[in-house]
């Protein structure tokens, strides 16, 4: 009996030391990212914005494939240069902490004088291309009606909408208040450029700003009536739009296509306004610019990756987002591509930016240049 017991011993004191051993070689094999156990995403957004939904998904893809631990942190406030300053302030451990944001932190933000910007594109270096978000225009129902503006009911869906040239023809007149997420957020960049295309003033005397902390904020000031209306990305809006009964319509969307997204139809604004173009919000991958070039290199591959994940594919059709095109999908395509939109914003925007961030009245905003022209035209669309 003792010996048995004492082969027992022994034999259980193995089968410790090789589960040991297994796990040890586990840990050391498996479970990284681009030579990376975990690595951390800062989003300068808050969390179920359009930005957070996307990095969610992407890196939820990747650490799924690689096991790795990705986790997403939310950093918002100060239209996003307080996250993109903590990425860029960053002097050690680089490769562990990347940026995820959409356009203006990269192209808007840092040349807005008034915005108090902590980083500047040079502070990055372009890892991933990621995806596009479209716009709606969307206005309060019992506003749109107080203003006179006509209300049709499609008589298959019973959805309401209106057109976005009756709107227009009012802010030439009256003045109305419209919501947005901050004067360099894409909501405000894309009301900018429809007062261009339509010749409407920002102002006063026609789209009064008025600006909110956060975008999904500004969207409970449209669903309130303290504003108008606003441009929201498809997929923030379509659920309120099936509510039934609605509190808000559209009347048309950032970009050159058709979309339906949730049931929702829409169609491109600049079908009414050739003026207005192809707006989209991109987003993509950062790290600081004194990350190792391999690691770089390693994730943009990773990113691709997730971005052929049926599960990825399938939520960013669902929701409307239009996924990485094959020709912005390197590094040196991307940093390209942000180099192009920072020179066909930075020409036209900036001034009325900060026109409207220090209170500056009743003006007719430059045009943003080319409209569209650098959009790749290869993305897959829902």
């Amino acid at each position: 009996m003792t010996h048995n017991m004492i082969l027992t011993g022994r034999l259980i004191l193995k089968l410790l030391m090789l589960t040991i051993s297994s796990l040890i070689f586990a840990n050391s094999s498996y479970g990284q990212v681009c030579g990376q156990k975990s690595v951390s995403v800062v989003v300068p957004a808050g969390a179920g914005a359009s930005a957070d939904f996307l990095a969610r998904k992407i890196t939820a893809s990747i650490s799924k494939s690689t096991g790795a631990s990705i986790i997403v942190d939310n950093k918002g406030g100060a239209a996003g240069n307080i996250g993109a300053a903590y990425v860029k302030n960053l002097n050690s451990n680089l490769e562990s902490t990347l940026l995820f944001c959409q356009a203006p932190e990269m192209i808007i933000n840092p040349y807005v004088k008034d915005l108090n910007t902590r980083h500047a594109a040079s502070d990055f270096k372009p890892i991933a291309y990621a995806a596009s978000i479209p716009y709606a225009l969307v206005c309060n129902i019992e506003r749109i009606k107080k203003l006179g503006i006509p209300i049709a009911t499609d008589s298959v869906s019973g959805m309401q909408s209106a057109k976005v040239g009756d709107l227009t023809n009012v802010l030439k007149t009256k003045s109305v208040d419209y919501c947005h997420g901050g004067v360099s957020n894409f909501t405000n960049l894309a009301m900018i450029q429809l007062a261009k295309a339509a010749q409407f003033k920002i102002g006063s005397d026609g789209a009064h700003s008025i600006p909110y902390k956060e975008t999904p904020m500004a969207f409970q000031g449209v669903m309130s009536g303290d504003c108008v209306c606003m441009f929201h990305s498809v997929s923030s809006v379509t659920s309120a739009l099936n509510a039934k009964p609605a509190r808000v319509i559209q009347l048309g969307t950032s970009v050159d296509h058709d979309l339906t997204v949730d049931g929702v139809p829409m169609k491109p604004i600049s079908k009414t306004f050739a003026g207005f173009g192809d707006m989209q919000n991109w987003t993509g991958f950062y790290g600081n610019k004194g990350i190792n070039k391999d690691f770089a290199t390693c994730f943009n591959k990773e990113v691709k990756k997730a971005m052929l994940d049926p599960e990825v594919v399938a939520a960013l059709k669902q929701n409307g987002y239009i996924s990485q095109p094959e020709n912005l999908s390197s590094e040196t395509a991307f940093a390209d591509f942000i180099k192009s939109e920072t020179t066909r914003f930075k020409d036209g925007v900036i001034t009325d930016v900060e026109r409207i961030s220090s209170g500056v009245e009743n003006y007719l905003p430059s045009a943003i240049q080319g409209a569209g022209a650098a959009r790749a035209r290869t993305g897959t669309s829902p």
